[in-house]
């Protein structure tokens, strides 16, 4: 199999549209808003938020291209499911500007990625392996908006 211009096309168009709306509210005011709460120490998220966000994007990118490939309906509409809700995530944290809605709507995420590793397994286990990249990740990344949410409630 070559390379797929169309899903390739597909792919980028699914993450651009994503990186578009959380790009919608990182805004000076918001972005300020979220550097004046009460951090956790060794704030890791905030120092690299932009390039693990990037990373992430990258990541899916490639998985979400082999899924349209491979025409993978079920693991192709979770992926999809996931990419946009990354870009949902900030517009959900800076519209509400309320830390514990956004926790309580980000456990969403540890439902999604189990099950897509799961679903991933089945077909290709390299991308099931990326994926679990992100889950370790995902559990750094709660843990830290949970400690972030107790400490300004």
């Amino acid at each position: 199999m070559g390379f797929d211009i169309l899903a390739f096309l597909y792919t980028i168009g699914c993450c651009i549209i994503s990186m578009i709306i959380a790009g919608k509210s990182a805004n000076k005011e918001n972005k300020e808003w979220f550097k004046n709460l009460n951090h956790p120490k060794n704030p890791f998220i905030l120092k690299y938020m932009n390039i693990i966000g990037f990373g992430f994007y990258i990541l899916f990118g490639y998985v979400l291209y082999h899924l349209l490939v491979n025409n993978n309906i079920v693991s192709l509409i979770m992926t999809i499911a996931i990419i946009q809700l990354m870009g949902l995530s900030p517009l959900l944290l800076y519209k509400t500007k309320h830390l514990r809605i956004f926790f309580l709507t980000m456990l969403i995420f540890p439902i999604l990625v189990p099950i897509l590793i799961y679903l991933l397994f089945q077909i290709n286990y390299i991308l099931a392996v990326l994926v679990i990249i992100y889950l370790l990740y995902l559990i750094y990344d709660m843990s830290y908006f949970y400690r972030l949410m107790k400490l300004n409630e």
